[in-house]
């Protein structure tokens, strides 16, 4: 289960990813926003400790071609 939330404060988002997955896109994210990120394994007798860090989105880029 991942749970992330923007660091300057919001509503958290959570998202489940199945047990063989190895990267996971999140949905919703703000661009150019810090996050905190928490992901926690999830058993059938319970939960393991989490695991956290922070990332932040890249900003939107600018019009090209015009």
């Amino acid at each position: 289960r991942i749970t992330y939330v923007p660091t300057s404060g919001g509503k958290s988002q959570t998202t489940q990813v199945g047990g063989k997955k190895t990267n996971v896109l999140l949905p919703k994210l703000t661009p150019d926003t810090e996050y905190s990120i928490d992901v926690v394994a999830v058993y059938a007798n319970g939960a393991s400790g989490d695991l956290n860090g922070l990332g932040k989105t890249k900003p939107l880029g600018g019009v090209r071609n015009l």
